[in-house]
């Protein structure tokens, strides 16, 4: 079941149709020998939110929760768990629902460049607070930066030159006010 796990995740990280299918039949392979895989049902969750990313009509909003559930079901601590109920939430705009559960995710992995994304995101566009896309755009620079690759590291500073950015007109526009 692990190796099938393994292998799902090599193939989520390419985030094309192609590859997400492929990596939903090597994780459902995974979970298929080992039924309270966690992680396995949390990264099938992942990959189905992938696969309804941008679209108009989402077509696997069940199945993520479905999946997001069975993997809170058999390992509610883990962060992979939390991030995908969260994404559950963020699938159907419920954006608000989302942030406990990143939150709790963040928890239990401080050093999760993911979920700080994920945050500083969800403030920047969907639930428009300054302070708070502040606050996570800088967690994300008090990351271990060297755990995360060279996209991770370069989205950490987008992040936090967009937040200083949008800090810097807030506090402005205040003067006029």
């Amino acid at each position: 079941a692990y190796d099938f796990y393994l292998k799902g995740l090599a193939s989520l990280q390419n985030k094309t149709k192609e590859g997400l299918n492929k990596a939903i039949n090597l994780l459902e392979n995974a979970i298929e020998l080992d039924t309270k895989f966690a992680l396995a049902y949390s990264e099938l969750a992942i990959a189905h939110y992938y696969l309804d990313q941008n679209q108009s009509n989402k077509k696997y909003t069940e199945i993520i929760n479905n999946y997001a559930d069975k993997a809170l079901l058999y390992d509610s601590k883990s962060a992979k768990s939390l991030i995908a109920k969260a994404l559950y939430y963020i699938n159907i705009n419920e954006f608000r629902l989302a942030i406990p559960h990143l939150e709790k995710a963040l928890e239990y992995n401080p050093n999760s460049s993911s979920v700080i994304q994920i945050l500083a995101d969800l403030y920047s566009r969907a639930i428009p607070n300054t302070g708070k896309y502040l606050k996570y755009a800088l967690m994300g620079l008090q990351l271990n930066i060297d755990a995360n690759d060279a996209v991770a590291q370069g989205y950490i500073y987008l992040a936090l030159s967009n937040a200083l950015i949008q800090n810097g007109f807030t506090n402005e526009a205040k003067k006029y006010a």
